[in-house]
């Protein structure tokens, strides 16, 4: 790994995912599977794939963190009020903002609410993410991840332009979806950006 700084949310997430009574697997560059035991994460970041999988019950606790989501920006549709945003074909762009709570109150129980919903999605129980991007440290601010994900983006077309950015890192950036987890201190935000 590059080093204990830029990884130490890296593994904090890994161990709160097991903690949960999931397991984590990698691949390699040949795509074969094998099960990652905590102490182990050395040269997870060379791998191409990282899949967290929800064990039995792993997927209630994950609905314990509370959290109310709701979204504040989609280019997908163009919503009415949103100047200088359009649909933009094949590219979507959403925000969605998390009201903290006792529950869900960072980025780490914000990321086990990601990665349960990812786990959820066509009912596979586990998601796959960009071993060398997932839990990237990214400098704490908008420019920083608004560049991303669309141009002539800023905080105030979703309402956090009075927010300063306090924490932010990478979710997923495997070149076709590129998520971020933004912390401003009352709340916190996903910014998303799909191509196909």
């Amino acid at each position: 790994m590059a080093s204990q700084h830029n990884d130490d949310l890296f593994l904090i997430v890994l161990n709160r995912w097991r903690s949960l009574g999931g397991s984590i697997e990698i691949d390699d560059d040949a795509r074969d599977r094998s099960v990652v035991e905590e102490g182990d994460e050395t040269g997870l970041r060379n791998g191409v794939w990282i899949y967290l999988i929800a064990g039995d019950g792993t997927l209630d606790q994950v609905k314990r963190l509370d959290c109310t989501r709701g979204c504040v920006l989609d280019a997908t549709f163009g919503q009415p009020g949103r100047e200088g945003i359009e649909s933009w074909g094949d590219w979507e762009i959403s925000v969605d903002r998390v009201e903290k709570s006792e529950s869900c109150k960072d980025l780490v129980d914000l990321t086990m609410v990601q990665i349960g919903a990812g786990c959820e999605d066509e009912g596979s129980q586990e998601t796959m993410l960009n071993a060398r991007a997932f839990m990237r440290r990214m400098e704490p601010s908008w420019d920083e991840v608004l560049d991303k994900i669309g141009e002539n983006l800023t905080p105030d077309l979703f309402g956090a332009e009075n927010t300063e950015v306090k924490a932010c890192v990478k979710y997923e950036d495997d070149g076709n979806e590129f998520i971020a987890l933004v912390d401003v201190g009352e709340c916190m935000y996903v910014c998303t950006f799909l191509t196909s």
